[in-house]
């Protein structure tokens, strides 16, 4: 993305940088786009070619954050999977497969228990506008 290198050219030169993003329903309008320095586009889908805001925002920052970890880190570390993804913090430690199984058995059950419930419900009311 040849805008975010502009961004992080700047960054280096000390300048503050702002990045501003459009409105969910109608992005920015012209007055707000002919403020800006640079643009960034993001490519998508030729045929779906919008992307909600929270996507654009994660998009862009990501991008800015994998810059800089190669900027500080060296090349070798791009497309490396950051450590914080693998490690959990604070001494927390991953589930296993065999702890998640029968959590999302329970949740089954619970979800099941709660339909069961609201068709019985969803009957007794169907039954009394009958009568």
């Amino acid at each position: 993305m040849a805008a975010i290198q502009s961004v992080e050219e700047e960054q280096e030169q000390v300048i503050r940088t702002g990045v501003v993003f459009g409105r969910e329903r109608s992005g920015l309008t012209n007055d707000e786009v002919a403020l800006a320095d640079s643009i960034i586009a993001i490519p998508t889908f030729k045929h779906f070619s919008s992307l909600n805001l929270a996507q654009a925002v994660n998009i862009v920052c990501f991008e800015m954050w994998k810059s800089y970890q190669v900027k500080r880190e060296g090349a070798e570390s791009e497309g490396r999977v950051p450590d914080v993804w693998l490690h959990p913090r604070d001494g927390e430690r991953l589930a296993r497969r065999g702890e998640i199984e029968p959590f999302l058995q329970v949740r089954v059950q619970q979800l099941r228990a709660y339909m069961a419930i609201s068709l019985y419900c969803w009957y007794l009311v169907s039954c009394e506008m009958v009568h």
